[in-house]
């Protein structure tokens, strides 16, 4: 059912780009196989601050879930709340209650929201790869119920694995099917792997065809990026990119053309061949504007 409200500020809309859901910590412990439920990402509170932190198997303190629903207040007043009761749950629903969120949303002016994830953004840098398609299939699934009370309004990006180009392909499929707009993949590539290798491209073509973006958000990745230069050593000087990418000063590596050994050709003052296109999250007005090989503009392509 979509939830619709009919009071709210009417100033012109606006679509936010960068937005995150905040999972419930026992997401994952409640919904893998019960095979896995023991190796599963969890929170586990700070016995002496109170705070709930994410934690992957066998790492080190993740992402501070408490804060991350706690906008609007000062550390001060989150540890104030927290010393007088330590069960308190400082902040907003928003986070994990679709309906809430609705409610945020209209208060706020935003017309829609882009939904990354919090803690699962960890999840991309997982080695056990079977246990992080697991967990990826764990959150796809949750994000689709989240955003199918209004799926105009909730645009959910899905974990897609790229270890196994099959599989990212068949979860793209199915986060399509599930009412999801785009996905999310690894910031960086492990060592040894590049997103300009062919192994890639059947993602790629997949993207494309079912109109699902991929995006990268920092802090999701196999090793640092510090822009095109970490993720291949073919990647172009930003000089050379088209125009509707190089003057928005919001997207970072944005766009790249595919090597001269893949299938598309390298642009030139002639042609525009379909290109490889990659969003960093703060995309202009919700969607990075592209070309096709046409040259008509297009929201963001992820080939």
């Amino acid at each position: 059912m979509t939830t619709q409200f009919t009071e709210g500020p009417a100033s012109a809309p606006l679509l936010s780009s960068d937005s995150h859901v905040v999972e419930p910590g026992d997401l994952w412990v409640e919904r893998l196989p019960a095979h896995l439920r023991d190796r599963a990402p969890r929170a586990i509170k700070d016995p002496v601050s109170h705070y709930w932190y994410f934690n992957l198997p066998g790492q080190p303190r993740g992402v501070n879930l408490t804060l991350s629903v706690t906008a609007g207040f000062t550390r001060a007043e989150v540890d104030d709340m927290l010393a007088e009761d330590p069960d308190a749950v400082p902040g907003v629903g928003g986070g994990s209650d679709p309906v809430a969120r609705l409610g945020d949303l209209w208060r706020d002016g935003v017309l829609a929201d882009v939904l990354y994830p919090t803690a699962g953004l960890s999840l991309l840098s997982m080695e056990d790869t079977a246990l992080a398609a697991e967990c990826f299939d764990v959150y796809n699934r949750w994000l689709s119920e989240f955003c199918s009370v209004d799926p105009a309004r909730l645009l959910g990006l899905a974990l897609v694995p790229c270890n196994d180009i099959a599989r990212g392909v068949r979860v793209l499929e199915e986060a399509k099917a599930g009412g999801l707009v785009g996905g999310l993949i690894w910031t960086a590539p492990p060592e040894g792997d590049s997103f300009f290798d062919p192994r890639y491209e059947p993602l790629w073509a997949a993207a494309e065809a079912l109109e699902m973006p991929l995006s990268v958000h920092t802090l999701g990745g196999q090793r640092p990026a510090a822009g095109c230069a970490s993720w291949a050593p073919t990647c172009p000087p930003r000089s050379t990119w088209p125009s509707t990418t190089a003057r928005s000063s919001s997207v970072r590596c944005a766009s790249w053309w595919r090597p001269a050994s893949s299938s598309a050709t390298r642009a030139s003052s002639s042609s525009a061949p379909r290109r490889a296109c990659i969003s960093w999250p703060r995309w202009n007005a919700g969607w990075t504007v592209g070309t096709r090989g046409s040259g008509e503009p297009a929201r963001l392509h992820a080939l």
